[in-house]
């Protein structure tokens, strides 16, 4: 900030320097994969047992369609980290009205807890408290 306290262009590229991005790269520079119509392409998700079993890498649990505050932060710190993340799909809340079962229950096998997001990392025990 400048001494009155307003944020300048000299602040605002420090702090890309500090997080790392570099505004002058290109999306596939950043290893943003490109579709044949030069648009992002759609994401894909994997199931929450799949992300469980995974062995290796980073799975963040996303609802499809639905911008949670906290996924999608964690989302951006990993592409500005240049951290590779396999999106997992986070179960609906409720009941499913054709078995009678809990559609979280699984996630709260694994995790006890139910919040989005939920974090995989390599082997390591599911993160989902930031603080």
């Amino acid at each position: 900030m400048s001494p009155s306290g307003r944020v300048t262009k000299n602040t605002i590229q420090l702090a890309w320097v500090l997080l790392g991005y570099c505004p002058n790269k290109t999306p596939e520079e950043r290893g943003v994969r490109m579709n044949d119509t030069n648009t992002v392409a759609a994401p894909t998700f994997i199931s929450l047992d799949e992300a469980a079993a995974l062995g290796e890498g980073t799975r963040i649990t996303f609802v499809p369609g639905v911008q949670a505050l906290y996924a999608e932060a964690l989302k951006n710190i990993c592409f500005v980290k240049n951290i590779p993340v396999i999106r997992a799909l986070h179960p609906m809340m409720g009941v499913d009205k054709a078995t009678g079962e809990d559609r979280q229950r699984r996630l709260f096998e694994l995790t006890s807890q139910t919040s989005l997001p939920t974090m995989f990392y390599n082997d390591e025990r599911p993160r989902n408290v930031w603080i």
